[in-house]
């Protein structure tokens, strides 16, 4: 009888790079007891595991991270930190009955009860004992000077990093009850999540993450920043007392911010921002987000002024903006002084401000901006690979479109946004025609009584409206 080989020593044949999308493939529980077949398994799942860490704001969490540090080879592996701010929210619970009917299942089920209904008495009474240990290691251990020391003590310790990112993880509750073991690995220790909104030391905890990554001597080796989720004012207010620190990061390459909507944002609350860019000289990859859940209750409020007056960045490749207002003149002239780099462009929630042009008899007109003219502007003066547009585009006057990415039920390619980014980057035909070239023809009144002067094939990806004025 034939024997067949191990499915260890199959694995073990395969190459380094197949091995390595296998593992990107699984889920952690999985690659953990992938990491005891072989040592050459171990070695592309502990690359897998360990090439991004989440630290909390826990000492337990520190403690863990100090820990990959101490080993030898997984310190070596370490690329980049990923900094979850959340906290627990710190409301007294004595016993496990108030814990069980304030807090359990918080952030991670809707139906709270029938949820923990699946855990015994005793099970239940350890999940009280590790919340309260948990909370115990968040106040008592985390204080401003604290959090400083041990993350700088714990950073320095790994000689790789390049890559540091803060973020409140979004809450995902689940609408039917679910086992233990498809929760979080924090879900599966406290039953419950860390609260991302009762959080005030958020945005200080972004730059106390940046500077202690580079007081721990990774300031020349920094090329990805990241923030998420930060409140603009705030963040800017304390980010003057870190100048020494982000004005000097020589490597960056790589840098995104997303900050919560404000309803007025002023050129004084974006300083920091403004002096942030200004210094990374080197940057290939920009995304600046303002906030978009709220965009349909108001007109974005950065201004892109604020920050790209005379900024040009000699290697940008990529630029996402979300939530921007500018004068149609001013985002061409700033998109075409990086005409010679940038291959990816992505907007959500663009409109054009009017701007006043006085002509030679005194007479002042508003000019509006078009988006349609602007998709000309990109095909015949932008070397485009990639273009994606999200959101509310348009101006604040006559022409807003609705943008959506379409379903998984219809072809991509047959939408209309498909087609306007095709154009976009000069792989596709103009899809607009102006009313005035067709004869005979007549523009369909839209559902909000708008009448475009274009004929084109709308869909549900990229509608008109005329109610600029009304919706803003």
């Amino acid at each position: 009888m034939s024997s067949f080989p191990k499915p260890s020593a199959q694995l073990n044949r395969l190459p380094q790079e197949l091995l390595s999308i296998i593992c990107e493939c699984l889920p952690r529980t999985d690659l953990k007891s992938l990491r005891c077949v072989s040592h050459r398994l171990k070695s592309s799942v502990n690359t897998r595991m360990f090439h991004t860490i989440t630290l909390r704001v826990n000492t337990k969490s520190f403690q863990k991270l100090r820990n990959i540090a101490a080993d030898g080879e997984l310190r070596e592996i370490v690329r980049r930190i990923c900094y979850d701010g959340r906290t627990l929210l710190n409301i007294p619970v004595p016993n496990r009955e108030i814990w069980q009917q304030r807090i359990a299942g918080r952030g991670l089920v809707c139906k709270r009860q029938q949820f923990l209904a699946q855990f015994t008495d005793s099970e239940l009474d350890g999940f009280y004992k590790n919340h309260c240990d948990y909370l115990a290691g968040q106040h008592f251990g985390m204080g401003p000077l604290c959090e400083e020391a041990l993350m700088k003590e714990v950073l320095s310790r790994l000689p790789m990093i390049t890559g540091v990112q803060f973020f409140l993880k979004e809450p995902t509750e689940a609408t039917e009850v679910v086992s233990l073991s498809s929760l979080s690995q924090i879900g599966q220790e406290i039953l419950s999540e860390p609260d991302r909104y009762c959080n005030p030391d958020k945005d200080g905890r972004f730059w106390t993450l940046l500077r202690m990554a580079c007081l721990s001597g990774h300031r020349y080796h920094l090329s990805s920043v990241e923030g998420r989720h930060l409140d603009m004012e705030n963040w800017n207010a304390l980010g003057f007392e870190y100048e020494d620190t982000y004005t000097n990061l020589p490597a960056l390459r790589k840098l995104s911010f997303h900050f919560h909507r404000n309803d007025w944002i002023s050129r004084d609350d974006t300083k920091v921002l403004a002096d942030f860019l200004a210094h990374s000289s080197r940057l290939q990859s920009l995304r600046l987000s303002f906030d978009n859940y709220k965009i349909r209750m108001g007109p974005p409020t950065f201004r892109l002024s604020y920050f790209a007056a005379n900024q040009h960045w000699e290697c940008l490749n990529s630029l996402f903006l979300d939530g921007l207002i500018a004068t149609e003149i001013d985002l061409r002239e700033f998109l075409a002084k990086h005409s010679a780099t940038l291959r990816t462009l992505e907007l959500r929630h663009v409109v054009f401000e009017s701007v006043i042009c006085v002509d030679s008899s005194g007479q002042g007109q508003h000019l509006h901006g078009s988006f349609i003219n602007f998709l000309t502007f990109l095909n015949q003066n932008m070397s485009l690979e990639k273009v994606s547009f999200n959101g509310r585009l348009g101006n604040e006057w006559d022409e807003i479109w609705d943008v959506e990415a379409p379903d998984g039920g219809i072809n991509a390619g047959d939408c209309l946004k498909h087609k306007i980014e095709l154009f976009a980057t000069r792989r596709g035909p103009f899809p607009f025609i102006p009313i005035s070239e067709v004869s005979g023809k007549i523009a369909a009144t839209h559902k909000d009584g708008g009448v475009p002067p274009w004929m084109f094939p709308e869909d549900f990806s990229w509608q008109f409206s005329s109610r600029a004025h009304v919706s803003y």
